[in-house]
């Protein structure tokens, strides 16, 4: 899942090259293991407020750990944690 949200930093980042340069390196990966499976689930959009988009990414990966899912989160800022 990747996360275009750095509001929570200090200074400004260039995200989406970033973005798109990690997936096409977790792509290359993909065959690595016949037993793990993985899906791209995009980028989450930022909230309106900052706050709303620790919500939505909170909402997410909780329903995601709830169905046995390990997100991988990529990009944002430290604050996402």
């Amino acid at each position: 899942l990747g996360v275009p949200e750095y509001r929570g930093e200090n200074g400004e980042i260039a995200v989406e090259d970033s973005l798109l340069s990690i997936r096409q390196e977790l792509y290359r990966m993909a065959g690595f293991s016949k037993k793990l499976k993985w899906a791209d689930l995009g980028n989450l959009r930022p909230g309106t407020t900052l706050e709303d988009t620790y919500q939505k990414l909170a909402e997410i990966c909780h329903t995601l750990m709830e169905s046995g899912t390990i997100p991988l989160i990529i990009g944002g800022s430290h604050d996402l944690d």
